[in-house]
């Protein structure tokens, strides 16, 4: 019967550690997010401070040198692929609100986190005691 509730309880833990690797993963992503939204933050900032050149990024790393550009306006996807022409400041008020968004998802999700491993860490220490009993068990006959 022990034996049972032994496997029983491993399978719970499995299927909390994959419950855990999941939250852990999603919490990277919306890391990456924020981390990207944090940067495009920094450059509306200190885009109205560009004066004749600004770096242009292709992609991959790659930037190309470009004359002045447009300061006071800027492209910004707000959503469903609609691309929608606002002043700069405007677009920075957006993306600091998604961000405020995506940071109270990483805390929720910080704290789901901390709640499982708190449940593993019970089940594992639950599973401990009953091994440390069985042991300490005579045998049946």
């Amino acid at each position: 019967m022990a034996s049972e509730e032994l496997n029983q309880m491993a399978a719970q833990m499995q299927q909390m550690q994959q419950q855990a690797q999941a939250v852990a993963n999603q919490l990277d992503a919306m890391q990456q997010s924020a981390d990207e939204l944090y940067a495009t933050i920094e450059t509306l900032k200190n885009l109205k401070a560009a004066k004749n050149r600004v770096m242009l990024p292709l992609g991959s790393g790659v930037y190309a040198s470009s004359k002045a550009i447009e300061t006071q306006k800027v492209l910004v996807n707000i959503g469903a692929g609609i691309v929608d022409e606002r002043a700069a400041s405007e677009a920075q008020e957006l993306l600091e609100k998604r961000l405020k968004t995506i940071l109270s998802a990483i805390t929720k999700g910080q704290e789901a986190l901390a709640q499982l491993n708190a449940r593993m860490e019970a089940l594992d220490s639950d599973a401990r005691k009953m091994i440390r009993d069985m042991g300490a068990q005579p045998p049946e006959q």
